[in-house]
């Protein structure tokens, strides 16, 4: 009897080792794992950026002639990978920022690496995304600087934030894309603080920092400064082309003068709920305001009043799409995004959708005639894009960096 319970024992425990194994084999066909990473300080070089010159753009084929890409293109083919951070299963890409071009057809890259103490490698990478291709790129060895934040202005002037660890200073540098280099800026501002915020308008772009100064500039000037009188918030223009200054002490409504000098014309004690996210305009006379604070999302009438402290809930609030009136976050599984219109929550099981990624979202953006897509830039360095056909969306793998 004896034996026969142990050989019964001895079978049970091989069946159950064989689902086991059945298991860890195909988990991942039936359910994608995100990969979560820590943020890793040293990145090596291990990325790659090759160009060859050609006769002819091929590179540019297929883009449009007015586009923001062409005047970015260059005569040559480029090949080029991201480096990859260590410490996790699947390498993440070291990507510091990247930006889209108001007229959708250029996506920018940023790679900063630190090669050796306080010297850096950075790379600026130029896609085109109508024809899928690169059709420019940068690398520049043994900067004393590495890149932080960018910008795209509706006069195509490349904005990036730049650090220098041995001054211990930030810069804002301004690069034409029509000059072809990236060497030199046109226009370099020091700061005395990183930046918190940034609005850009027509003919003026408006920089607050971490210490409560707000910059005025315009394509390649410094117009003149102001410090407010809030803490740390958003900024967003009024119908009257004015600047209103959210802060969790109130609303703060700043003008510039003919003079070009900064100065703050209104204020109120609202009180704002902090820290603050997000802050959109629905329409044009600011008679409603959405706010994003603590994952959760707000509604504000007239900056004088929240109306609605339970709109509705987001873990984080990633872009948001003007021609369509929807935010879009990136819901607690990490394998949805959700569509945040007034009237309704939608979600989207992007995942699911293949080609899979196994790690997460890094880069949001709307594109499409009516923003009516969705690109997206993964952590591991697969860009998708997210088309909506009907009432369903479909995925498709443009790249991989």
């Amino acid at each position: 009897m004896n034996i026969f319970k142990n050989n019964q024992i001895k079978f049970l425990f091989v069946i159950a080792l064989i689902n086991f194994l059945v298991l860890s084999i195909f988990a991942d066909v039936r359910t994608p794992q995100f990969i979560k990473h820590e943020h890793i300080s040293q990145v090596t070089d291990t990325g790659k950026l090759t160009a060859v010159a050609k006769p002819t753009p091929d590179n540019s084929a297929g883009t449009a002639t007015t586009s923001v890409a062409l005047v970015a293109s260059k005569k040559a083919e480029f090949a080029y990978r991201a480096s990859r951070s260590g410490g996790s299963i699947i390498p993440i890409i070291n990507i510091c920022d990247a930006v889209l071009s108001n007229d959708k057809s250029l996506l920018i890259l940023l790679e900063s690496v630190e090669t050796t103490p306080k010297k850096y490698l950075n790379r600026l990478v130029f896609f085109d995304t109508a024809n899928k291709e690169i059709v420019n790129a940068f690398e520049f060895t043994n900067s004393d600087t590495k890149y932080a934040k960018a910008w795209l202005t509706p006069s195509d002037i490349l904005l990036i934030q730049e650090f220098n660890p041995t001054l211990d200073k930030n810069i804002l540098n301004f690069y034409p894309l029509k000059t072809k280099t990236f060497k030199t800026p046109e226009f370099s501002y020091s700061l005395n603080k990183p930046i918190s915020d940034l609005l850009i308008g027509n003919d003026v772009i408006f920089v607050k920092l971490e210490d409560q100064s707000i910059l005025a500039f315009d394509d390649n000037s410094y117009l003149s400064a102001t410090q407010c009188r809030g803490e740390a918030g958003k900024l967003f223009f009024t119908p009257a082309n004015t600047v209103v200054n959210l802060t969790s002490k109130g609303t703060e409504t700043l003008r510039l003068g003919s003079t070009k000098k900064l100065h703050s014309v209104d204020f109120n004690n609202l009180q704002i709920p902090a820290p603050l996210d997000i802050a959109i305009t629905l329409n044009s006379n600011l008679s409603e305001i959405l706010l994003g604070s603590n994952q959760q999302i707000y509604k504000l009438a007239n900056l004088n009043t929240i109306i609605d402290t339970n709109l509705t809930t987001a873990n984080n609030i990633i872009a948001f799409n003007e021609k369509q009136n929807f935010l879009l976050t990136i819901s607690a599984k990490k394998e949805q995004l959700v569509l945040n219109s007034i009237n309704e929550t939608k979600n989207i099981d992007y995942n699911k959708l293949r080609p899979q990624s196994k790690t997460l979202i890094d880069k949001l953006f709307f594109i499409g005639e009516n923003n009516e897509n969705i690109m997206i830039l993964c952590e591991s360095g697969e860009l998708f894009m997210l088309q909506k056909i009907r009432k369903k969306y479909t995925k498709t793998l443009l790249f991989k960096f």
